[in-house]
């Protein structure tokens, strides 16, 4: 029963690492192979509009609703892997979420000029749509060896 339960301070992270045990174990046990790709993405807010790149890509500083500038960030950790040993996979799972607020960037300190956002105010619907437009043809030219 959820109302009897007693509140957690898990972390959805750890959450997914646990569930990914119990599913890694799974396809061991029914030998199964199956390709496993996972992308962190997160949206963070900036204060003040970032200084072009030296290259010639566009700034990926946007303006929400509510007048906030973010940058949304998409980051590869696994790319169809397709391993025997899956628990070998949780080791770098761990690691990049350890370098992830280095890597995109985040500052707490006083003055925050990168924050990250809620998940309320993430870009879950963007990483969906990424997701789906990569499967729209997986029906097309199948590998029936993997899932």
């Amino acid at each position: 029963n959820q109302k009897n339960k007693e509140p957690s301070c898990e972390t959805y992270f750890n959450k997914f690492i646990s569930f990914a045990r119990k599913l890694f174990e799974k396809w061991k046990k029914l030998e199964l192979t199956h390709n496993l790709t996972v992308v962190f993405f997160s949206r963070t807010f900036v204060r003040h509009k970032e200084a072009p790149s030296r290259s010639n890509t566009p700034s990926a500083v946007h303006t929400n609703s509510d007048g906030r500038m973010y940058c949304d960030n998409y980051k590869i950790v696994l790319n169809n892997e397709t391993k025997a040993d899956w628990n070998s996979l949780i080791y770098r799972m761990k690691q990049a979420f350890v370098n992830y607020p280095r890597e995109v960037k985040w500052d707490l300190s006083p003055g925050m000029e990168r924050i990250p956002s809620t998940a309320g105010q993430g870009n879950i619907l963007e990483a969906v749509n990424m997701t789906l437009n990569l499967l729209h043809l997986h029906f097309i030219d199948r590998d029936l060896h993997r899932t």
